[in-house]
């Protein structure tokens, strides 16, 4: 097993072979789910896809191997999986083709560099237990391009666990007011804030686009 230290050096090595490091993700990383049988998209993303004023393009942010995708396209003209690991997007691609899922594509690149998204283009963005992983240092970098890519209007909703003291060793270490301070400093003002910042736990952040 990787040590924190190791795993913050490296974290694309892992992701790319996670299976061989000792960590399955089938459960989690698996293709398209019904919705019914997806509780966390279900309670904590669609109702904002709902309400979102703009429908054209959806941006899942490191979307594994496809797990929530197949749900988002039923809403959007486009959706967009990014992800910088090859491994989990070939996976998400050969379940998107299984399905017959006509209107998402791919784009692999690291999620503090995405130059082929135009400022600004962006009506909804979310992530479901990506940023938790990332060093605090490429979490803001991370904040400041979703940030760049959204809509004057646009919307994200973040689902993670942001308190990390004594994380695993995939999680470095983070506090909730870390956390919201990155926010604030990327120039995305929380709308809403559900669940307990507690160890271990998911927490919703709704967010909008401020000013820089």
């Amino acid at each position: 097993m990787l040590t924190k230290q190791e795993y913050e050096k490296d974290p694309k090595t892992y992701w790319e072979k996670p299976v061989s490091i000792g960590v399955v993700l089938d459960l989690y990383s698996g293709g398209p789910v019904p919705e019914k049988q997806n509780p966390l998209w279900v309670k904590n993303i669609l109702p904002d896809i709902l309400i979102n004023e703009g429908h054209d393009l959806c941006v899942d942010l490191g979307c594994g191997g496809g797990r929530y995708l197949g749900n988002a396209a039923k809403y959007f003209k486009q959706v967009m999986g990014v992800d910088f690991s090859t491994n989990n997007l070939n996976q998400a691609k050969k379940h998107i083709e299984t399905a017959n899922i006509k209107n998402v594509i791919f784009y692999q690149a690291s999620l503090i560099d995405m130059p082929e998204i135009k400022s600004g283009d962006v009506d909804f963005a979310y992530s479901v237990a990506v940023l938790m992983h990332m060093t605090n240092e490429t979490r803001l970098a991370a904040l400041r391009e979703i940030h760049r890519i959204l809509r004057s209007d646009g919307r994200a909703v973040l689902l993670e666990i942001t308190s990390m003291e004594h994380g695993a060793f995939d999680c470095p270490d983070l506090t909730p007011l870390e956390w919201e301070n990155m926010l604030i400093e990327a120039g995305l003002v929380l709308d809403e804030k559900t669940g307990q910042e507690t160890e271990g736990d998911f927490v919703r952040y709704k967010l909008h686009k401020g000013g820089m």
